[in-house]
């Protein structure tokens, strides 16, 4: 054998091997996707915990997962009372203190309240004392509200043949020809978009108070209060959320049936549900969440919807941004996840990291110059701006540039293929949008306030499955772009719902902000009427 013909054999020998590599991987990868815990918690890194996944499983087993026989039951948080000290509170006490007191008299019988040493000596009551506290489920109650008005008539005008017939103007109301009122409609509104009820599920519950509202009527009753109200609430979100430094975005899938021309075949019937959101750093902006209903993930979907939109935008690194004019932020949590798979363990984040093989891998070792940063992050939340950005810069800064030097390093080693590559590649192409945030005090680390937001309607997708037209998909967005508006502020989204629709009726609201400003989630007369 020659020279030339044993380097061959070498080559194709170090080729096969990094195929073999690439396959071993890609391998592993799928069996952690169909084996492993669906996420990567990391309780150093996410302060907010993950709202749980809803599956059937999950469901039908919820009562054994969840229950805890050492777990004791909760105490009431007493409230301090003049003349003696009450017990103190536990970890355990909750407040009950919101809800209103029934008193159940436990007494002796009239017939017995004599005294059994002296008898015929009636007993004098000195004093009461509390035995315990029970709290009771009243059922929701119903009520036919039927609007009467006197009509009257002048009795001179009757002896001169006149009408004469005075009567009060008729309230507005809610929706035409509608049985409809504010309360009913946001309560509605609030089991499907706030506690992801399908409106099937309704129907059921509706019918055992006595009330036959089918689907359809509720599925109307949203599309019209879309199209009366609620739409021009969210175009006026629209406009103050374009007046932000910074926004948030991501994106997710829905299932349209009715998409119309070539996307009416079931395969083809993919939209996207795009979730644009202020910044919390950002206290100068108010807090919006705006939910945009488009049939694809094309970046042009955000740039009609953000227009010529040039400050800082927030996201996952996908591609389809880069076709507005902002400057680009990166996610730390999506860069992390990136590692985290590129560990190839079954398992979370924190059971890999307690293990050596994995924590001082390089993808465990990325994840600790991560974790790192974020806990000196999470205690800048609180400082004014100026104070944040200074110890950004002589905190952070410095175990960035390090974070970065090291994956420059070790990317220059490692071969072209394979997930922690990839990973590396990620962080370095996009090295000056994850840097941004240090230069900005407004911007956060990660794009968490766009994924919470977009949260409650994967969770709701999973009930309900499908939205039925676009005109329907549209009008679920503007809905839940309230409701999670409303939740950032503070609010009882039912509350609002109800509060802003017995507002809005029958008053000229369009074109006018001044007024549709006082119905917005953060304005005075909102937060004093639906705080949570």
């Amino acid at each position: 054998m020659t020279e030339a013909e044993a380097e061959k054999l070498l080559q194709e020998n170090r080729q096969l091997k990094e195929q073999l590599a690439h396959m071993e991987e890609r391998v592993n990868q799928l069996l952690h996707a169909l084996y492993a815990p669906k996420t990567e918690k990391s309780k150093a890194i996410l302060k907010d915990e993950d709202s749980p996944e809803f599956s059937l499983f999950g469901t039908f087993n919820e009562a054994e997962q969840e229950a805890r026989p050492q777990e004791p039951e909760p105490e009431v948080a007493e409230t301090a009372v003049k003349a003696h000290t009450r017990r103190k509170k536990t970890s355990r006490a909750i407040s009950l203190e919101n809800l209103p007191v029934e008193n159940v008299p436990v007494d002796i019988p009239e017939a017995e309240r004599s005294c059994k040493i002296h008898p015929g000596v009636a007993l004098v009551q000195i004093g009461e004392e509390v035995l315990r506290e029970e709290v009771v489920l009243y059922p929701a109650r119903l009520v036919r509200q039927r609007f009467v008005r006197p009509v009257y008539q002048c009795p001179a005008c009757r002896k001169e043949d006149r009408f004469g017939i005075s009567k009060a103007d008729a309230p507005a109301s809610l929706l035409p020809h509608s049985i409809a009122s504010p309360s009913l409609a946001s309560r509605v509104l609030a089991e499907k978009f706030l506690l992801a009820v399908p409106f099937h599920r309704q129907e059921k519950e509706w019918a055992k108070l006595g009330l036959p509202l089918s689907r359809a009527t509720m599925a109307n009753w949203a599309i019209a209060l879309h199209k009366y109200y609620i739409a021009e609430l969210v175009r006026h979100m629209h406009t103050r959320l374009l007046e932000a430094p910074v926004l948030h975005a991501d994106e997710t899938t829905v299932q349209v049936h009715r998409e119309g021309g070539e996307r009416s075949n079931r395969k083809n019937q993919l939209s996207y549900m795009w979730l644009y959101a202020t910044s919390p750093l950002d206290k100068a902006s108010p807090a919006i969440r705006i939910f945009d209903y488009q049939s694809s993930r094309s970046g042009d979907c955000a740039k009609k919807f953000l227009g010529g939109f040039r400050s800082i935008l927030v996201h996952d690194q996908y591609k389809g941004y880069d076709k507005l004019p902002a400057e680009h932020a990166g996610c730390w949590a999506h860069l992390r996840r990136k590692f985290f798979e590129a560990m190839e363990f079954q398992g979370t984040e924190e059971k890999a990291l307690a293990i050596p093989e994995y924590r001082d891998g390089s993808a465990g070792t990325a994840i600790r110059k991560m974790r790192e940063i974020f806990a000196i992050e999470g205690k800048l939340q609180n400082l004014d701006p100026e104070e944040r950005k200074k110890q950004r810069i002589q905190q952070e800064r410095p175990l960035v540039e390090a974070f970065f030097a090291w994956a420059e390093n070790l990317r220059r080693e490692m071969l072209p293929k394979g997930k922690l590559a990839a990973a590396l590649d990620y962080a370095l192409k996009a090295k000056d949008s994850f840097c941004r945030y240090l230069e900005d005090s407004r911007v956060p680390m990660t794009n968490n306030p766009a994924e919470n937001a977009i949260r409650p309607f994967t969770v709701g997708r999973k009930n309900w499955l499908f939205s039925d037209s676009p005109r329907g998909a549209a009008a679920s967005a503007a809905i839940y772009s309230l409701v999670e508006t409303s939740k950032a502020n503070g609010l009882d989204p039912e509350k609002y719902l109800s509060y802003v629709l017995t507002e809005m009726r029958g008053k000229s609201f369009i074109g006018n902000p001044e007024m549709l400003e006082r119905w917005m989630p953060w304005s005075k007369n909102a937060q004093d009427n639906c705080k949570a």
